[in-house]
């Protein structure tokens, strides 16, 4: 017996799908474009080779796949906007808060500089500050001696080399700790802000200080009230006490 436009039992007609795609006008599938397909396959099917049931069960068990698929996409996407929708209203309530962020960055608004906190892994015998502004050139320099491990603050009073009061704006710092011996000791550096807005940006959040802007993630700490730092003379004397300890 001889049949007539019927290609390989296991696909589909072509001008079928076709039909089909041109209906819905996407690239895309949904359930009951599934079942028409289905049912124009096994209307158009070979009769002397009718589709297996292990083939058809094959078809309609990869088409569930694909819809469990769809559907945790779809809960994927859901979990993420609720996620981010989450994180901008907490980030408007830090909104005139002080935060301590991880980024080797201050800023200098209205003539004052944002304080610098940084950990000490262990005991340092000279811990070096280098400000830099923007273009990469040192601003500053700021050498202590004989700090003890653990945090420490140094509040930059906005000047250059020179005493002259620096420009508004965004500024980087290092800081390089060697112990007694000479090798490196590892610091982990803050910039502690005063958040003034909030600002979004491709779906992350950045925390505004006069015209910078710092990442949201990068936030480690959050006060209430802007806690107080100690004066650069606290750490001055904090090295007397340990060199006189250490000569004894």
């Amino acid at each position: 017996m001889e049949t007539t436009g019927i290609g390989n039992n296991s696909n589909i007609s072509e001008s079928s799908f076709n039909g089909l795609m041109g209906k819905t006008g996407s690239s895309e599938l949904g359930e009951e474009d599934f079942l028409n397909l289905l049912v124009t396959q096994l209307t158009h099917q070979d009769p002397l080779e009718p589709l297996g049931n292990t083939e058809f069960i094959a078809q309609l068990s990869q088409f569930s796949s694909i819809e469990q698929l769809r559907g945790i996409k779809q809960l994927l996407e859901y979990n993420q906007l609720y996620l981010a929708s989450i994180n901008n209203s907490q980030a408007v309530n830090l909104i005139g808060k002080s935060v301590l962020v991880s980024e080797d960055a201050l800023v200098v608004n209205d003539g004052s500089a944002s304080p610098i906190k940084y950990d000490l892994s262990d005991d340092a015998s000279e811990v070096t500050i280098t400000i830099y502004d923007e273009n990469g050139k040192v601003i500053k320099t700021k050498t202590f001696s004989g700090l003890n491990k653990g945090n420490h603050f140094y509040q930059w009073d906005g000047k250059d080399s020179d005493g002259n009061s620096v420009s508004d704006g965004k500024y980087s710092f290092e800081i390089l700790a060697k112990d007694i011996d000479g090798n490196s000791v590892e610091t982990e550096r803050y910039s502690q802000i005063k958040v003034e807005g909030i600002v979004f940006k491709d779906g992350v959040v950045y925390l505004k200080n006069g015209n910078e802007e710092f990442a949201l993630m990068n936030v480690k700490e959050i006060y209430e009230k802007e806690p107080p730092v100690p004066a650069e003379e606290t750490q001055t004397a904090q090295s007397n006490l340990y060199r006189y300890i250490n000569r004894l």
